[in-house]
């Protein structure tokens, strides 16, 4: 029973996240996009700290960069109440919005391919053996670039319709973006291929890294909405986001 309750309730969280963003309350959802991104990063730590696998370790399996990861982005959450206007935010639209919705897209996929390729098929890239940090750091790195990309897109915006890419870019790291980045640290530390087993604590932790660029990026969008909320209120404009 206690189990439906829980299910229940994170369809329910995940359902109103996706209605606010669907009716432009972009402040609101990009908040609680932020509190549900803390959780996973406080989970790996607790893993360290409780379920960590018997099996030999590379690196050390220390929560402490879990938990610095999960409680940043609880003081983004915290931060992301604060109304402060800030100098216009949506520039005009262009189909540059979309190559650059495409291209954050594109290298979303490839941050997700090729850590694969580094575990599970080395030779492809004339390595011998599985090779995580490695897989780790492009990881990182493709998702820094795809997050700027995904910002960038959502700064252009219409008049008619002044949060399209912030939506479009929002429930896509809350539903799907950010998965693949705490599936890679589970796999390092449970599942990484090669005998004897083997766990890398250390790199799943430092992969981590990736969900604080989502909660920055989902941050500044929220910002950018609730600057745009702040000026129309000031102006006696709707005070729709």
């Amino acid at each position: 029973m206690e189990q439906a309750y829980v299910w229940i309730l994170s369809a329910v969280y995940c359902l109103s996240v996706i209605v606010l963003c669907l009716i432009d309350k972009i402040r609101i959802a990009s908040s609680l996009i932020l509190l549900s991104l803390s959780v996973y990063p406080l989970v790996i730590g607790l893993v360290y700290q409780y379920a960590f696998p018997s099996t030999e370790v590379i690196g050390k399996a220390d929560p402490s960069l879990p938990y610095g990861i999960g409680g940043l982005l609880l003081v983004l959450f915290a931060l992301s109440f604060t109304v402060k206007s800030s100098p216009k935010t949506n520039r005009p639209p262009s189909p540059m919005r979309w190559v650059l919705l495409y291209a954050g897209i594109a290298l979303y996929l490839l941050s997700v391919i090729v850590p694969l390729v580094f575990f599970y098929s080395p030779d492809t890239f004339g390595y011998e053996k599985p090779m995580p940090m490695l897989g780790v750091i492009a990881h990182i790195s493709l998702i820094a670039v795809s997050t700027i990309l995904f910002y960038l897109a959502s700064t252009r915006n219409s008049r008619e319709r002044p949060n399209l890419m912030r939506k479009i870019i929002l429930l896509l790291a809350y539903l799907v973006f950010f998965i693949p980045t705490i599936t890679l640290s589970l796999i390092l530390i449970y599942a990484f291929p090669g005998e004897p087993e083997t766990s890398y604590p250390t790199a799943a932790s430092i992969n981590l890294l990736a969900v604080l660029f989502w909660g920055v990026t989902v941050f500044f969008i929220g910002r950018d909405a609730t600057a745009k909320l702040a000026r129309n209120q000031q102006h006696g404009l709707p005070a729709s986001e």
